[in-house]
């Protein structure tokens, strides 16, 4: 349940020598379920996550080597390194903080047990950092 979502990929290359290819993606926000200690503040699916906005560069040469048709590649997945916030704490919408401290103590540096702030730290909750892929590939 997506409003909008707007890819654009833009391509130049010279057939069986280079090519670039980027790739940019947009789109609103999923729905989310508002909830404040535990409870729906509203109907189900009624609050929407921010936005995401990423792109990708993909790099291609071609040579010829020992009689076969070679291809170098690069690809770059979000060259920007954006981070787009693909789960959320349900009772703020955002994956940077949550109420939580607001009403529950942290007791973590009680006996070396990890703190609240630990606890409410989730890289898992944002899109993948850039990442880089070089390889080759032939074709006889």
């Amino acid at each position: 349940d997506q409003t909008r979502t707007v890819n654009v990929n833009i391509t130049l290359s010279e057939p069986r020598k280079w090519g670039v290819s980027l790739l940019t993606k947009f789109g609103s926000g999923l729905p989310y379920t508002p909830t404040y200690q535990g409870s729906s503040l509203d109907t189900p699916n009624s609050d929407r996550k921010p936005f995401y906005f990423n792109v990708d560069l993909n790099m291609h040469k071609d040579v010829k080597l020992a009689g076969l048709h070679w291809t170098v590649f690069a690809k770059i997945y979000n060259a920007l390194n954006t981070m787009n916030e693909r789960r959320v704490f349900s009772d703020t919408g955002r994956a940077t903080y949550s109420l939580i401290p607001t009403y529950t103590p942290d007791n973590g540096n009680i006996y070396g047990r990890h703190s609240l702030s630990d606890w409410l730290t989730r890289p898992s909750y944002f899109s993948s950092p850039r990442q880089f892929r070089i390889g080759m590939s032939t074709s006889f």
